[in-house]
């Protein structure tokens, strides 16, 4: 495992009509904030280029290091499988037959990114950070106050490849 000590991600909302991608620190404030159509039409290898470019643009236009990035997490259209990262067959991007996703983009941008299906990284959104910690992020529910805590959240990797990270 290799030790992470930053708390930036690459948040994206990747959409039938629009893409959003943003900067966001653990303490959930946006510093850069980018929207732009979808590619979806061009087909599926031109709309992962797209989302490489678009990644590598936000990073860019944040002027933070990429190193202080800990990982992109991304919701995309179902029906995916979050674990693999892997997209299956969505109703309106064709040619994304079991596509892996998550491994493209990892190999592309050089740091760690999580795939959800969109509908469930909404409904996670609408949760608030209760409390942050070097290795535990807590989030409460404002409606409920149930809350959910991670450990080793954006802290740790695991490292697949016995490469370090972040690949220079």
């Amino acid at each position: 495992m290799t030790m992470i000590l930053n708390n930036h991600v690459l948040a994206a909302d990747v959409g039938g009509t629009n893409t959003r991608m943003a900067i966001v620190t653990g303490n959930g404030e946006i510093l850069t904030f980018l929207k732009k159509s979808t590619h979806c039409k061009e087909g599926r290898d031109e709309m992962i280029k797209f989302l490489v470019s678009f990644a590598r643009e936000t990073i860019e236009k944040s002027k933070l290091p990429k190193e202080k990035i800990c990982g992109m997490g991304i919701g995309f259209p179902g029906p995916l499988n979050a674990e693999t990262g892997t997209i299956f067959n969505p109703p309106n991007l064709n040619g994304w037959d079991n596509v892996p996703l998550r491994d493209i983009l990892e190999k592309e941008l050089r740091m760690p990114v999580s795939i959800e299906n969109d509908a469930n990284a909404a409904a996670l959104g609408e949760w608030e950070v209760a409390d942050i910690s070097e290795r535990k992020v807590t989030l409460r529910c404002p409606i409920s106050k149930k809350k959910f805590t991670w450990d080793l959240f954006c802290y740790f990797v695991e490292e697949r490849d016995n490469s370090p990270w972040p690949m220079e």
